[in-house]
């Protein structure tokens, strides 16, 4: 009966440990930090049509000239910490047809190029998702650069941002 008596205090004892670690634990830290699409710095302005919209409430918005390119660069609001890194960034557009396209992402750490992802992103609301390939930590400040192009055809090249956001989480 001692026997018993014991093996119940040694389970009971156990229990209330795993209850306490799962208590304080806490839940798993994981954010989406997100910046929104009127937010984007445009590096040419000279290379849009006469009837641009620019920055709203919902976007970034305007008709690249034909023929030619321009990036738009987001800065994403950046948990700086050893402790917590990005692996997945998404970019949220729509372009007007398929004679304007996102061409190109690149992620940065303050200067520091940290990532290229090249496609052809076109006709329609897009999310694209860039995976970094592990969790890494941004220390200088989270940078999203996104390259556009416009063909020469007679179609929309309309392009609009919604927005660019990177998921920290836990490492």
């Amino acid at each position: 009966m001692k026997k018993i008596i014991v093996l119940r205090r040694i389970f009971l004892v156990f229990a209330v440990a795993l209850t306490a670690t799962l208590v304080l634990a806490g839940p798993a830290h994981a954010t989406w930090q997100w910046v929104h699409g009127n937010s984007g710095h445009i590096e040419y302005k000279d290379r849009f049509t006469n009837d641009n919209r620019f920055e709203f409430g919902w976007g970034l918005d305007f008709n690249l000239n034909s023929g030619t390119f321009n990036w738009v660069h987001f800065a994403v609001p950046t948990i700086a910490s050893t402790t917590q890194g990005v692996r997945y960034i998404k970019v949220r557009f729509y372009t007007g047809s398929v004679d304007a396209w996102v061409s190109a992402i690149h992620i940065y750490d303050g200067v520091n190029k940290v990532k290229v992802q090249e496609g052809s992103w076109s006709n329609g609301y897009k999310t694209v998702t860039v995976d970094l390939g592990y969790v890494r930590s941004f220390t200088y400040g989270l940078g999203v650069s996104v390259q556009i192009k416009a063909g020469v055809e007679s179609m929309s090249h309309r392009i609009i941002f919604v927005g660019a956001g990177a998921n920290f989480v836990n490492k």
